[in-house]
């Protein structure tokens, strides 16, 4: 429940919050942040590092597994190599992913048994090598979405889908080429939410 009011990125004395999980927000250096049960979160947009105010979403579920660590066998690789050794968007070193395509058109992909719903997928990606194009897909390559990877961390997303069991991932397509990659998610819904850790 809540009452308001925020000022100055603090409740009001008056105000009550509650929430019974941790969930993250971006502070304002734009470094994400975890907060346990029943904290309120003054979120702050990553990139420009502009005040949001508070950050209240309804309650969600990060259907995909170890969305950190893509070297885990829930991950399916073809011509791809992953490595967890990147420094993550919490500034954590050693907690994202690096993917490099060993030849052309390699992909990663994880496959996840989940009744039909509408499916929103969404991943934090950065590119470390090349400048060739990378793709993102929930329905197994059926559909394959180019992603724009800069230079920074750049949470991307892919039109949303009606899709049983999906299966999810990057295609990247010129051998060589690398990215790193925290906290790919999938939810069932239409507009993501903050970022959700999964093991």
């Amino acid at each position: 429940s809540f009452s308001p009011v925020i000022a100055n990125g603090a409740l009001n004395a008056f105000a009550t919050f509650t929430r019974a999980s941790s969930a993250t927000y971006f502070d304002s250096a734009g470094v994400l942040q975890t907060v346990g049960n029943n904290v309120a979160r003054t979120d702050y947009n990553p990139i420009t590092l502009a005040l949001r105010g508070l950050l209240l979403e309804e309650t969600r579920t990060n259907l995909c597994l170890w969305n950190r660590d893509l070297t885990n066998a829930a991950w399916v690789v073809t011509n791809i190599t992953a490595v967890k050794d990147q420094i993550g968007i919490d500034n954590a070193a050693n907690s994202a992913s690096k993917i490099t395509a060993s030849a052309a058109n390699g992909t990663i992909l994880q496959t996840i048994t989940s009744a039909s719903s509408v499916r929103i997928t969404t991943a934090y990606v950065k590119r470390l090598t090349g400048s060739g194009t990378v793709e993102m897909t929930q329905d197994n390559g059926t559909t394959w979405t180019p992603i724009t990877v800069t230079a920074s961390w750049t949470r991307v997303q892919i039109p949303t889908a009606t899709v049983t069991n999906p299966v999810v991932g990057f295609r990247v397509v010129t051998s060589g080429d690398a990215i790193a990659v925290d906290y790919f998610q999938l939810e069932s819904a239409t507009i993501p939410t903050s970022a959700i850790a999964t093991t």
